[in-house]
C-alpha cells in the first residue's frame, strides 16, 4: 500500500505543480488586463475633472449659460461616480487576483522543493501528505490529499483516484 501512495504522491506533486504554474499564468494575464484597465479608467476619471474646469471657463467666459454648465457639470459628476465605482471594482479584482497569484506561488514553492526528494524522503513526507485513503476495493482507492485544501480559490484536485 505504501509503495501506491509513494506513486500516487509523485503523480499527485506533478499535477499540482503544473496547476499552479497554470494558475499563476492565467493571474499574470488578467493582472495584465486589469492594469491596463485601470490606467483606463483612472484616465477617464481624471479627464472628467478637466472637462468640468473647462466647462466653468466656459461659463465664466459667458461662453454657455448657467442652465449648460450645471448640467454638463451634473453629467460630468455622475460620469465621475460611475468610473470611481468601476475603478473600485477594478481595483478589487485586480487585489483578488493578486492573492490568487501569491498563494499558488507558495504552492508552487513547496511542490518545488518535492519535486526534486529521493523515494526516501518522499516517504518521510507521506503521511504528512495524506489526509485519508478510503480502499473501495483491492481495485479502487482514494487518496485526500492534504496539500490540496489551498486557500483564495485556487482549484485543487482533492480526492484525484489511484
Amino acid at each position: 500500500m505504501e509503495e501506491v501512495l509513494l506513486e500516487a504522491l509523485k503523480g499527485q506533486i506533478e499535477i499540482t505543480r503544473i496547476e499552479s504554474l497554470e494558475v499563476k499564468k492565467a493571474a499574470r494575464i488578467r493582472n495584465e488586463s486589469l492594469q491596463r484597465q485601470l490606467v483606463l479608467l483612472k484616465a477617464q476619471y481624471d479627464a472628467c475633472g478637466r472637462e468640468k474646469f473647462t466647462l466653468y471657463e466656459q461659463y465664466r467666459e459667458a461662453k454657455i449659460t448657467a442652465e449648460e454648465y450645471l448640467s454638463g457639470k451634473d453629467e460630468l459628476t455622475r460620469k465621475q461616480a460611475a468610473l470611481k465605482e468601476q475603478l473600485e471594482e477594478s481595483e478589487a479584482l485586480y487585489e483578488a487576483n493578486q492573492q490568487m497569484s501569491d498563494a499558488a506561488s507558495e504552492q508552487q514553492e513547496a511542490v518545488g522543493k518535492m519535486t526534486g526528494l529521493s523515494d526516501a524522503k518522499l516517504r518521510e513526507h507521506l503521511y504528512d501528505a495524506v489526509e485519508r485513503v478510503l480502499v473501495y476495493d483491492s481495485e479502487s482507492i482514494e487518496i485526500i490529499w492534504k496539500f490540496n485544501e489551498v486557500k483564495n480559490g485556487i482549484s485543487s484536485y482533492a480526492g484525484a483516484g489511484v
